[in-house]
């Protein structure tokens, strides 16, 4: 059972990249629907964040547990605000804090203290740094922060020095970092940072377990328009063997490796003499070109699981991805899916999608 939420209307909070928030609140308010839900539309706004209206505190914890993060591509991180907090006194922002955590009722096991991913909110990083150490030492005195495993998740966002929204997010179906924003680090030896756009994909769209399961040493690999190669780096990191289809020149150290073989071809006509392990695709092309090379490659069977960026147009962004995203749905294993406009993204969506077993492949012409 989650913690008791206070008996005010709620709001789905999620984070999302300044600039995407109309798109993140029509795919929230599409999900909800499709659940049976409705949820009242967001304000418009230009800061990263969209807020939806629920009609009750049972609504918003249904709503948050039966809709599936990481199907939602432009969400980054979401909980249920359950109170919006101003005129937070600066000589002790943390006792009111610390009053809406005791509403809750019970502890819950992880604390996020954050703000939102804008130029004017980066100034708020050092206070959320500061507010969470002294909000954790409060809220594990008084027993409101488990040492034991609990399902949720308490979060304070600061949208100002004297604001926050404070509610709850279910740790097995959100974001495991802050913000929704990954702590990664440029490796020194990859080739570009595109290396850090695949690494963040492999770590947020894959649990653990399907990480280890799905993408050992030996399996094999396709990186279409792979050039200078950052993708392919990451899959040879992880062991694997990779042919890396780009008419242009790969960086040295991942040309040399004995793991890759690089081929001097359009990666949107290549055909894999065998099937593989793994086809990835990061070529800058209209979104209905990659999606239909992805499909054909599901349909005949040549690869197993896909990481592919589409690149979605400014003024229909959504609209387009909800066009695209069915079709390569219906080829998947039962929800071995999922889709996310990552930290890493642009003005594009990463999907990983684990294709339907087929006994036959059909064999590439």
């Amino acid at each position: 059972m989650p913690p008791s939420l206070p008996s005010i209307t709620p709001a789905l909070f999620a984070h999302c990249r300044p600039g995407f928030e109309t798109d993140c609140a029509s795919e929230l308010m599409v999900a909800a629907a499709e659940n049976g839900f409705t949820v009242a539309p967001a304000a418009e706004r230009t800061d990263g964040y969209v807020a939806l209206t629920l009609d009750s505190p049972q609504a918003a914890t249904k709503v948050i547990e039966q809709i599936d993060f990481l199907k939602l591509a432009f969400t980054r991180q979401w909980f249920i605000a359950v109170a919006e907090i101003g005129d937070l006194p600066r000589d002790d922002r943390v006792e009111p804090l610390m009053e809406a955590f005791r509403t809750l009722g019970q502890p819950v096991h992880e604390l996020f203290v954050e703000t939102l991913d804008t130029d004017a909110a980066r100034p708020l990083l050092r206070l959320c740094r500061s507010i969470e150490g002294h909000l954790r030492n409060r809220a594990q005195k008084e027993g409101l922060l488990a040492a034991k495993a609990t399902p949720w998740r308490f979060h304070v966002c600061f949208t100002a020095t004297d604001r926050a929204f404070v509610g709850l997010s279910p740790i097995a179906n959100s974001h495991p970092c802050p913000m929704g924003i990954p702590r990664l680090r440029f490796p020194k030896d990859a080739p570009s940072r595109s290396a850090l756009k695949l690494e963040e994909a492999l770590t947020t769209l894959l649990p653990p377990y399907e990480r280890n399961r799905w993408l050992k040493a030996g399996m094999t690999a396709v990186d279409l328009g792979a050039a200078p190669g950052g993708w392919t780096w990451v899959l040879v990191q992880n062991g694997l063997k990779v042919t890396a289809v780009d008419n242009g020149a790969l960086a040295a150290q991942v040309a040399e490796s004995p793991r890759v073989t690089h081929l001097h071809a359009d990666g949107l006509r290549y055909r894999p003499p065998k099937p593989v392990d793994w086809l990835v695709c990061d070529i800058i092309e209209k979104p209905q070109l990659i999606a239909d090379v992805v499909l054909r490659w599901a349909r005949q069977g040549w690869c197993k699981n896909a990481v592919v960026n589409l690149k979605l147009p400014m003024k229909t962004r959504y609209p387009i991805l909800a066009k695209l995203l069915p079709p390569l749905v219906q080829c998947c294993e039962i929800d071995h899916w999922a889709v996310k406009q990552l930290y890493h993204d642009r003005d594009e969506v990463t999907c990983f999608l684990r294709f339907e077993r087929r006994s036959e492949p059909r064999k590439p012409h």
